[in-house]
């Protein structure tokens, strides 16, 4: 009898930015700094209009994104009404 040890694969990389989409960017935007919602549908339009395909416009979008809000995760957390302890 021989043992084979094998090791255990995880399917797939976890994404740091999985759930960033375009209706959650958009969202945290109008909530977090609604002056800046029409800024994002111009960086849309801006990107479209150089006819990237969606995958391509996607990442164009999620750069800005990212660059303008690096911590968009930290943010909410913030905002988020603390309980009395």
């Amino acid at each position: 009898m021989r043992i084979a040890v094998k090791s255990t694969r995880t399917g797939s990389r976890k994404s740091e930015y999985k759930g960033l989409t375009y209706d959650y960017m958009r969202r945290f935007i109008r909530i977090m700094d609604r002056e800046n919602i029409v800024t994002f549908d111009d960086v849309i339009a801006h990107y479209e209009d150089f006819g990237y395909e969606s995958g391509k416009l996607y990442q164009c979008v999620k750069d800005w994104f990212l660059e303008t809000y690096p911590n968009h995760k930290d943010m909410i957390v913030n905002a988020t009404p603390k309980a009395a302890a």
